[in-house]
């Protein structure tokens, strides 16, 4: 057995990244429940929320979090009743809808009311719980509503899961993605130190480009974004799908990976040259690719409001798919 130990990189909660401080807690794998009231004049609320768990079975509590900054925190903070919705993994949809500002959350989306409570149920979620305001609790930026739970029903399904800042399958049936499943695929990466993000381009060519290579038959994702990030002499963490394309004159998609760094760059990468660049000072008319433009100024924008979405080309429109990651964690 070896001595050796590997140090151990803290960092500091209070006053740090707040950035790297929610990374960490996405690392705990959790399901996603939308909690549902109604006001003093029985109009429906809600709101999408991964900080829910059991308390007690005698008597049986639950509790969630709902954040201070959150619209209806008064309504639920005075409501006599509640009910969590745990969802179903084909229930994304859903959850993205509760966990926007929308003020129409629950249009188009199948309710069942409740004879006893009239409290609005998600239709068809995988479990949902009827409870009784018990108690609140000041949490720092959150309050915790905890919940006696009056009554409840659950059948067999799949749960919609929550891990690093974006949804996964849990079904015992699911496979990492291999290009086996992806045809003709290139892996690249969006790796972004600080406000910037890292571009190579050949010393010979005047173009820049995000890192990538192709992606080589029963590769996982992981092994695929780490060889890419060590062509470049550098580590980091990319853990979310961001953007899927093909550029005019290629006979390749490319799936981009976001993440972060977490280890300093190398002087020298063969004939690479690896530069970081922020909004201001990328040179975009030496870019390369007219949806790797798009996708990079996509996400300068969506960095500066800490909010991502994912990308998808499928042949001519495309379309970007909300994710609001911050908002589950702080509804």
């Amino acid at each position: 057995m070896s001595d050796t130990v590997e140090p151990i990189n803290w960092h500091q909660a209070s006053g740090g990244d707040v950035r790297k401080l929610r990374d960490a807690f996405g690392t705990f794998l959790t399901g996603v429940t939308v909690v549902t009231t109604l006001d003093d004049k029985g109009n429906p609320y809600g709101f999408t929320a991964n900080s829910f768990t059991s308390v007690s079975l005698d008597p049986p509590l639950v509790l969630v979090c709902i954040a201070k900054s959150a619209y209806s925190l008064s309504v639920f903070t005075k409501a006599k009743s509640f009910s969590v919705n745990i969802l179903k993994e084909s229930q994304g949809d859903i959850s993205n809808k509760f966990a926007s500002q929308s003020a129409s959350k629950f249009d188009g989306v199948e309710i069942t009311g409740d004879d006893s409570f009239g409290i609005p149920l998600i239709n068809n979620s995988a479990s949902a719980f009827l409870c009784a305001n018990y108690n609140t609790m000041d949490a720092g930026d959150h309050v915790v509503l905890v919940g006696r739970v009056i009554k409840f029903y659950t059948v067999p399904s799949n749960p919609l899961a929550f891990y690093r800042g974006g949804y996964i399958k849990i079904s015992a049936k699911e496979q990492p993605i291999t290009p086996k499943k992806l045809a003709k695929m290139k892996v690249g990466c969006l790796v972004s130190d600080n406000n910037g993000v890292y571009l190579v381009r050949d010393k010979n060519n005047g173009t820049w480009s995000i890192p990538s290579r192709h992606w080589l038959e029963n590769e996982t994702q992981e092994v695929a974004t780490q060889k890419v990030l060590s062509s470049i002499g550098i580590s980091g963490e990319m853990s979310f799908i961001y953007s899927v394309f093909r550029e005019d004159g290629e006979s390749h998609n490319t799936m981009v990976f976001r993440g972060d760094i977490t280890s300093t760059a190398m002087d020298s990468c063969g004939d690479l040259e690896v530069k970081v660049f922020n909004s201001t000072d990328i040179p975009w008319e030496f870019v390369k690719g007219n949806y790797t433009r798009s996708m990079l100024s996509r996400f300068f924008k969506e960095k500066n409001v800490d909010s991502f979405g994912v990308y998808c080309e499928p042949v001519s429109d495309g379309k970007v798919a909300s994710i609001t990651s911050d908002e589950l964690m702080n509804p």
